[in-house]
């Protein structure tokens, strides 16, 4: 069994043990900068077993902080298993007003995610980005057949834009 450790940047990492679960966190500095604990999953090496072994896993709590009318892009990446893709998976993720199908679509996110090897990217283009005036939530789920993981969730926090 392998050990995946998920993080928003390959450079932020903190060393975890297999049974550890942290929860994903960011956090704004002076420079606007994502500190995002690892958290890892446990996950065997067939597909099936490798579906079972992130499905398992509950979904890391990672805050959105866009900037309206600017480029919002982050990458999500297993870091810890280089033998780990998301190859086979498809992503999605909304902002919607509250956590509830029956809420307020705010932007479907599908778009403008990509699966890459083991790296999920979500690239929000500014034109997208200024139609977003109001603060929501988000979640980020990944499909393999009838496997649906919820892997990261939380709020979108949406600053608004001064120059126009």
């Amino acid at each position: 069994m392998a050990v995946a450790t998920f993080t928003a940047d390959p450079d932020l990492t903190e060393t975890e043990t297999a049974t550890t679960i942290s929860y994903a966190s960011a956090t704004l500095d002076a420079q606007p900068a994502l500190a995002l604990a690892a958290f890892t999953v446990a996950a065997a090496d067939t597909t099936s077993d490798l579906a079972e072994g992130v499905a398992g896993m509950a979904a890391g709590l990672l805050d959105l902080f866009i900037e309206q009318g600017a480029t919002f892009a982050q990458s999500y990446t297993v870091i810890d298993d280089d033998a780990f893709t998301w190859d086979g998976w498809t992503a999605a993720a909304q902002i919607r007003s509250s956590a509830s199908s029956a809420a307020t679509l705010y932007l479907d996110l599908g778009p403008y995610l990509t699966v890459d090897g083991p790296t999920i990217s979500l690239t929000i283009p500014a034109t997208q980005t200024a139609t977003l005036t109001k603060n929501g939530r988000w979640d980020l789920e990944m499909t393999l057949d009838d496997t649906v993981v919820r892997l990261l969730q939380g709020a979108v926090i949406v600053s608004p834009e001064v120059t126009r």
